[in-house]
């Protein structure tokens, strides 16, 4: 690894993804590190979605030319140089100062997209990224939704992700813990007022017509996050999106939900081909994105690492993240025998 500081070393000392982990723990403010790995309840749908990866095999076929590995795949009709985006996650100067700018930085010139969140710690049209999309939590003021929506596409996002499942505040017991109020030395520029609650803006009201007026007011893809029930990703569908993300919220709402890897074939299954199908939650290596893609996903988005490899060695932390990422892929395919992205199945899976 290069730029990531000696750090306590974890259980598991020889993986890269904990080295760094350790040291970004070492970097950060206590209340903030807290904050970004906290778990909703008791901590269950956090457990199962690691372990859904965990308790998953894949089943190689040898003897297969392997010598050229192509990450490449398609979203919403762009080419991409490898099947994985950057999770949406508020506040990145809690975590180095130099804040999203600084994940922009280690996305460097590849083509991962960064998801900004609407909690971001600066303007979305100041952070200079080759592939911008933005996230927005429908609100009942419909002219602050408005605002996001144009506020994206003159940034230049290419979609945007509409967090679906938080229609109030979530059982966030242990992120109250650690940062019971927002910090008032980060800002919110996308927000009307900085300094309120962590929670302020959620809309239990939120339903599908209003999800509706909301896509039918953009001009890009909107993609609906927060899936769990294949009926909701058809839902997603008919109101006009794009795709679903497949997802939990890292476990940060409700600790009885599901893994969304274990929801993901019903719902990969339901929408096909027609949308995008992507997945977060519990990944931590190349080769769980290649169980994702084996389930159905047509890539993941990748949340707490980064920000691991933020708080580890600021920008440079995150393209080490990113470099294992795309470095294990490409080896979990050729171990497993496969050489393009749309080689990947069930037929991996053991036991499917």
């Amino acid at each position: 690894m290069t730029g990531i500081p000696v750090a306590e070393t974890p259980d598991r000392e020889f993986l890269p993804l904990e080295l760094i982990k350790a040291a970004g723990k070492q970097r950060t403010d206590a209340g903030a590190w807290a904050y970004l790995n906290a778990a909703a309840g008791d901590g269950r749908a956090a457990k199962r979605s690691r372990e859904a990866y965990l308790q998953t095999t894949l089943l190689p076929r040898v003897c297969r030319d392997v010598s050229v590995v192509d990450l490449t795949t398609r979203w919403l009709g762009k080419d991409m140089s490898s099947p994985f985006a950057i999770a949406p996650m508020a506040s990145h100067e809690l975590f180095d100062a130099s804040g999203e700018q600084g994940t922009a930085e280690g996305a460097g010139n590849s083509d991962v997209p960064l998801i900004l969140s609407m909690e971001t710690s600066q303007p979305w049209s100041s952070i200079e990224v080759e592939r911008k999309w933005c996230q927005i939590s429908p609100q009942q003021d419909d002219g602050l939704v408005r605002s996001l929506i144009e506020a994206a596409e003159e940034a230049g996002a290419e979609a945007i992700i509409l967090t679906l499942d938080t229609p109030v505040p979530g059982m966030r017991y242990e992120q109250r813990r650690a940062l019971p109020e927002f910090p008032t030395h980060i800002n919110r520029p996308m927000l009307p007022t900085s300094n309120v609650r962590w929670d302020a803006y959620t809309w239990a009201g939120l339903d599908w017509s209003a999800v509706e007026v909301i896509v039918d007011y953009a001009n890009i893809p909107v993609l609906g996050k927060g899936v769990l029930h294949p009926d909701d990703a058809l839902r997603c569908s008919d109101s006009g999106m794009s795709g679903v993300v497949v997802s939990n919220h890292g476990g940060r709402n409700f600790d009885a939900l599901p893994a969304p890897l274990s929801q993901l074939p019903s719902i990969a299954d339901a929408v096909g081909d027609q949308d995008l199908v992507l997945v977060d939650g519990g990944i931590r290596s190349g080769s769980d994105v290649l169980v994702a893609l084996a389930h159905g996903a047509h890539g993941v988005l990748i949340g707490r690492p980064v920000l691991w490899g933020l708080s580890a060695a600021g920008p440079s932390g995150v393209a080490e993240v990113l470099s294992i990422f795309r470095e294990e892929l490409e080896q979990a395919m050729a171990l497993c025998g496969v050489c393009e992205i749309t080689d990947i199945n069930r037929s991996l899976l053991v036991g499917d």
